[in-house]
């Protein structure tokens, strides 16, 4: 980082870390660990940009989802850059992990929705759907959740959940899929207000 850079990554995690009720060395780990991931787009962007958006989008998802900047920084820990790797855009990880959180810890998030991306490619031949673009790129999670629901209506039952586990490969990919049904045009709404925020 140059000296403009460095000075915009520490005020904006100073400031997130008030915003997101964290702490200072928590936050700058959280913006290390998702520069990490996201390394590409923030050189592409302009790092100081970058932060700056990365630093409204956390405090408007932990304001959204009720959670913490601690839990969003163990969630993408845990992830990694499995998401991104899967060519999926920040805001639709960030609304993913933290309608997660809901129900379960920051890290849990990160490993359920890690197992769910390691399950795409077999439940798709599984489950015979299409879940990946005509370049093989994973289709936008509202639209997998929409074939899912297609195929199995609103409710999972038992015999349908053992059915997708088997399909993911895991039972955390199974309970990924069925807690973001329950509410798919949630989702959507959250990954569009967080795409939406630019900076600070």
């Amino acid at each position: 980082l140059n000296d403009a850079d460095l000075s915009a990554f520490t005020m904006s995690s100073n400031v997130l870390a008030a915003a997101t009720k964290s702490d200072a060395a928590t936050i700058t780990n959280y913006m290390g660990t998702m520069y990490g991931i996201f390394k590409n787009q923030a050189n592409d962007m302009g790092k100081s940009d970058w932060v700056e958006q990365v630093t409204g989008m956390t405090a408007t998802a932990v304001q959204a989802f009720k959670t913490t900047g601690s839990e969003m920084s163990a969630a993408f820990t845990s992830i990694g850059a499995e998401g991104t790797s899967a060519g999926i855009a920040m805001n639709e990880q960030m609304a993913i992990l933290g309608t997660l959180q809901a129900t379960m810890s920051g890290s849990e998030s990160g490993t359920k929705y890690a197992a769910f991306l390691a399950g795409v490619g077999k439940a798709q031949d599984a489950l015979n759907l299409t879940l990946t673009d005509s370049q093989g790129a994973m289709l936008p999670m509202v639209d997998i959740l929409n074939q899912i629901k297609g195929k199995f209506g609103e409710t999972i039952d038992v015999a349908e959940g053992d059915q997708l586990a088997k399909a993911f490969g895991s039972k955390n990919a199974a309970a990924t899929v069925k807690l973001l049904l329950t509410d798919i045009n949630g989702l959507n709404q959250s990954i569009d207000s967080l795409g939406q925020v630019t900076g600070m």
